[in-house]
């Protein structure tokens, strides 16, 4: 970018924090789908077709009893709409090497896949709850 040569603005997101989760969920089974479609041809060759994709993640904690984390969990599963997902939490300095989806760029825009079920863990009040949350990345 030339300091003072004119520029465009393409997209603006105005956000409102929500919360940042205080307890580590570990992710699980992180996917950059691409739906790939692929045709054979009548030479036998394949004609493989691919999309920008998304991502899709599992978070998972076992036992989450800090109540403030809790309430931003329920509140993700009660929006009805998108909310954005920053996995790195802004500090790539966590990481030995910083990979695709961790990264300070990577900030996806996601809804909960699944049902909320929130299971008590071994059944006990005052442990916590086991919270397994699948996301998928959204258009709005």
């Amino acid at each position: 970018m030339v300091a003072n040569s004119d520029k465009r603005l393409a997209q603006f997101i105005a956000t409102e924090m929500i919360g940042q989760l205080n307890a580590w969920p570990v992710i699980k089974k992180p996917v950059f789908k691409k739906n790939r479609q692929s045709t054979e041809t009548l030479s036998g060759k394949i004609i493989t077709a691919e999309n920008v994709g998304g991502f899709f993640c599992n978070l998972e904690v076992k036992v989450l009893s800090d109540s403030d984390d809790l309430d931003v969990i329920e509140e993700l599963y009660d929006s009805g709409v998108g909310f954005l997902v920053w996995l790195s939490g802004g500090d790539e300095s966590q990481f030995r090497s910083v990979r695709k989806g961790y990264r300070l760029q990577d900030l996806f825009l996601m809804r909960c896949m699944n049902d909320y079920t929130p299971q008590w863990n071994e059944g006990l009040y005052k442990t916590g709850l086991n919270i397994d949350m699948q996301l998928a990345e959204v258009i709005f």
